[in-house]
């Protein structure tokens, strides 16, 4: 007998906020649990898993939705870790509009934000001018960089803003000069930023990614990101690209934008398609591997990924005093902000575990 097709996301997008309508502060596993007894779910069902094996369809699908959800401004994340409430506006909207069914298209019509979201991340139509045609999209192979900032939320209020501003301009200049550098000659490079996101392809000319060369460019402004307060977190992935002078789209894009935001710490990671890579890299050299990237059990949203491939930054030890001072700083600054300050305990973990292999070598 055929399995029975579990709602989609976008099935779950109305229950999900019409749960939370009384102002609770719902966590996701009763909202889980909840959805299943509401959508009539077995526990066979509930537990089945993406073709990874390491989440359920399930939960998956409810992560998404209530992402959605949060980029149109109905509900909020909590201080507590994988918790949600309503916001205001979304009380507004079911009163007002009493929906009976919520997708993709009412959050596009109705929300603002939700559609700049979609444009940043290349979701939306492809728009041209009037009147002109654009050339046919090109595609070709290569590794994109899908970089944002961590904590950018309430920044402004605890900092000069002036400041803030000048000390990111920088950061991207500086950023986009050393990109230009290193990887403008591979061709079909670009260097895109909006708001606190950073998008970087680079083309390849055969199936040999440059993921040193693109590990070595990265971690030091890992550092730096830090330093500035404007910590960046995002990953890498491979694949085809699809560009012109107003879109970028593929595979890899698709890739990255789906996974850059799990990770729940100040690094760089592997996608899985440049996870497969960075494996045939290790096979190949495990000693040169080792010095650009580590293998580490990677915290996400809601889950470890066991064994993931990242950015190995602590290598830089000559800057180990001043890494270690800027993540007590953190720590401290963070702790009563519970979501960013688990982040940065993570992030801690993971320089502390890199420096007792240093050590042990």
């Amino acid at each position: 007998m055929k399995a029975r097709e579990l709602p989609t996301y976008d099935k779950l997008l109305l229950p999900l906020l019409e749960y939370a309508k009384d102002g609770r502060d719902i966590a996701l596993d009763v909202a889980e649990k909840y959805l299943a007894e509401k959508f009539k779910l077995t526990e066979e069902e509930r537990r089945r898993k993406k073709p990874s094996g390491r989440e359920t369809i399930f939960r998956d699908r409810i992560f998404w939705a209530r992402l959605y959800l949060k980029r149109a401004g109905l509900i909020s994340y909590t201080e507590k870790e994988a918790h949600y409430k309503i916001t205001e506006e979304g009380k507004k909207f079911l009163e007002e509009k009493n929906p009976a069914t919520l997708n993709t298209k009412i959050l596009m019509e109705f929300f603002p934000s939700f559609k700049q979201w979609q444009d940043e991340i290349k979701y939306s139509k492809k728009i041209t001018r009037k009147g002109k045609k654009t050339a046919s999209p090109q595609e070709y192979l290569g590794i994109v960089i899908l970089i944002d900032t961590l904590g950018t939320k309430g920044i402004l209020k605890k900092r000069d803003p002036n400041k803030i501003r000048e000390e990111w301009r920088e950061f991207i200049k500086n950023m986009n000069e050393k990109a230009i550098q290193e990887f403008k000659k591979l061709g079909n490079f670009s260097f895109d930023t909006f708001s606190d996101t950073i998008l970087i392809t680079v083309g390849i000319k055969e199936k040999e990614y440059p993921l040193y060369k693109i590990s070595g460019f990265l971690r030091s402004f890992v550092i730096e990101s830090m330093r500035i307060d404007r910590p960046i977190r995002g990953c890498i992935s491979v694949g085809p690209i699809i560009k012109d002078d107003k879109i970028i789209l593929g595979d890899a894009i698709d890739e990255a934008v789906v996974y850059h935001h799990l990770p729940q710490w100040v690094g760089i990671s592997a996608s899985p398609s440049a996870h497969i890579e960075i494996e045939k890299l290790y096979h190949e050299n495990r000693e040169k591997t080792n010095l650009y990237f580590q293998k580490y059990d990677l915290p996400l949203k809601m889950s470890v990924e066991q064994g993931a491939w990242v950015i190995n930054w602590p290598r830089l030890v000559e800057k180990e005093i001043e890494i270690r001072e800027i993540l007590a700083k953190r720590i401290l600054e963070t702790k009563s902000d519970i979501g960013n300050a688990l982040k940065w305990r993570n992030t801690v973990n993971f320089f502390e575990h890199v420096m007792e292999e240093i050590d042990d070598s």
